[in-house]
């Protein structure tokens, strides 16, 4: 497993987060960029303007509130269209800057010979890395990342949307009942389905049997 040190903000960052602080603008995230470049323990990443070795683009999947000046962004890494594999080393989060466009907002590398091995398309069909990305942020209610990129979601954000999706549909607006229930003891905005007459067929022909309005039909194989 790979371990990187703590993600820096850079000099650009920081004055996007002074623009965010006056209330002039939001900030948004818009992607994820990894790469292999190498970085000794001297450097200075507070300059830093762009990965040294950049390999790949991700769009963001989601994003988090931790607390009031943290945020959790979620990206799926893959190696869709890697023509060669490569180590992660370095990875960088962007943001947009109402003045100067897409920028370097912050930087994390990771720590020497403890990286992650992305293969190529041909090495492995397909490999993927559920990257979660922590940032501290000048307010985190207002912090938004960029739609209609063509993300991936992970695993646990599809999980989490049929739970969601389950939720809703236990608690729909659509409700079959057996019993006749008051108009007073029925909820604004829900549909309620009646089942005035339920008859079962068990063998013989079904040729002569008629539907009425008011009338269930409920066919049972045995």
């Amino acid at each position: 497993m790979a371990r990187f040190k703590k993600a820096v903000i850079t000099e650009k960052g920081l004055a996007l987060i002074n623009k965010v602080q006056t209330g002039s603008v939001n900030l948004e995230f818009t992607k994820i960029s990894t790469g292999e470049g190498d970085y000794t323990d001297s450097e200075d990443l507070t300059k830093a303007i762009a990965l040294k070795e950049k390999r790949q683009d991700f769009a963001l999947s989601s994003i988090e509130v931790v607390d009031n000046d943290t945020v959790k962004i979620r990206t799926v890494i893959g190696n869709q269209g890697l023509e060669s594999g490569y180590y992660i080393k370095e990875i960088g989060l962007y943001a947009a800057d109402p003045d100067e466009g897409e920028i370097l907002y912050s930087l994390a590398v990771a720590y020497q010979g403890q990286w992650d091995y992305l293969p190529s398309e041909v090495e492995m069909k397909l490999a993927t890395i559920t990257l979660d990305t922590f940032s501290s942020v000048a307010n985190a209610s207002t912090v938004t990342i960029q739609g209609g990129t063509g993300a991936y979601a992970s695993a646990a954000d599809l999980e989490n949307l049929a739970e969601k999706l389950q939720e809703h549909i236990d608690t729909g607006p659509i409700v079959v009942i057996e019993e006749n229930i008051p108009a007073s003891a029925r909820k604004a905005g829900h549909w309620y389905f009646y089942v005035t007459r339920k008859q079962t067929i068990s063998g013989g022909s079904a040729d002569g049997i008629k539907a009425g309005p008011n009338m269930g039909l409920e066919v049972i194989e045995e």
